[in-house]
């Protein structure tokens, strides 16, 4: 297992995940400096805003495209085949192959977190701290899905666009049910009738995307906020995931 995920470890810095990495934040931060300077009012607030939401979608795009070309290149260069003759399951590989891009994600969300701690001296600590957490377990949730999706499918574009796809409506789920929700909204006939009970089949099947990481605990704090929703369902969807995973990868034959 160790083996396995000191060859994710190599393979980021092979690819200069970090050094990819920095570059996007150093452009996210620069854009949000620019925008919360033009504001009228509250400008450290918005830029921190705007630094936290860009952050965050520039880790979970990175992450998806560097786990589904990666996994890709693996299977196409024969080196998973490689590391399979060694005393590994193809359980155990598929494991050690996600826990070594949660520990690339751990750390990445931890240095995001000392950046923002230390360019926003304002920023609440303890909606920091949960920020910090709730970012963590939305990207293991996404490097779950990402090696699901790398390990069924042969082409790493169509991966990538896959991951993509959960990933958005996952974060726009919320936004749907309130809609559907709101008063006066009827749908209950027709196709709209069928379209407002496919979202409500999908809320019911896919995580809530939207529940794991909020811009406004950085400057609010959170107090009064339900934190427990997101970890159940990481604890549910990611082994759900791997599982799935794991019985195709037994499937394959090499």
């Amino acid at each position: 297992m160790f083996t396995t995920m000191r060859y994710v470890w190599l393979t980021a810095k092979r690819d200069r995940l970090f050094l990819s990495v920095f570059a996007a934040l150093f452009a996210v931060f620069g854009l949000s400096a620019f925008l919360g300077n033009i504001a009228l009012v509250e400008e450290s607030q918005l830029s921190l805003v705007y630094a936290a939401s860009g952050a965050r979608a520039a880790l979970v795009v990175g992450f998806i495209i560097f786990i589904c070309f990666h996994v890709r290149r693996a299977f196409e260069n024969h080196e998973i085949e490689y590391m399979l003759t060694r005393p590994v399951t193809r359980t155990g590989f598929v494991v050690a192959y996600w826990f070594g891009f949660a520990l690339l994600a751990l750390l990445m969300c931890l240095l995001l977190g000392l950046i923002i701690w230390f360019l926003f001296p304002n920023v609440a600590m303890d909606g920091l701290a949960i920020w910090t957490l709730m970012l963590f377990l939305e990207l293991c949730l996404v490097a779950a899905f990402a090696v699901f999706a790398a390990l069924i499918i042969n082409s790493a574009a169509s991966a990538v666009m896959l991951c993509f796809g959960f990933y958005l409506i996952g974060r726009m789920i919320g936004f749907f049910l309130y809609i559907l929700e709101s008063p006066g909204v009827v749908y209950d006939s027709g196709l709209e009738g069928y379209l407002g009970l496919a979202l409500k089949g999908l809320s019911a099947i896919l995580p809530r995307l939207d529940l794991f990481t909020h811009s406004e605990w950085l400057v609010y704090g959170v107090s009064g906020t339900v934190i427990w929703l997101p970890v159940i369902q990481a604890a549910i969807f990611v082994p759900l995931l791997l599982s799935v995973a794991i019985i195709d990868f037994k499937r394959r034959n090499f």
